[in-house]
């Protein structure tokens, strides 16, 4: 995945961009939200991947439960 490729790079923003775009792709994609969540973190939007936890708890709880259980 390119997202990933970005992320390795130390690209956030590209990261953030590419993932968000599977995310649109495919709401239920593991990688993207996980993808998300790592770069967001990663560049320091924290806050962000918090929201981005909760608002997507409210749709796929176990989806969520798992994002959370990875990155732990």
């Amino acid at each position: 995945m390119l997202g990933e490729q970005a992320l390795q790079a130390h690209e956030y923003e590209r990261a953030i961009s590419m993932f968000r775009e599977a995310v649109y792709s495919d709401s239920k994609s593991l990688q993207g939200h996980v993808g998300l969540v790592r770069s967001l973190m990663l560049s320091g939007n924290e806050s962000l991947a918090t929201k981005h936890l909760q608002v997507l708890g409210k749709q796929e709880k176990e989806l969520t439960s798992l994002i959370k259980s990875l990155l732990s």
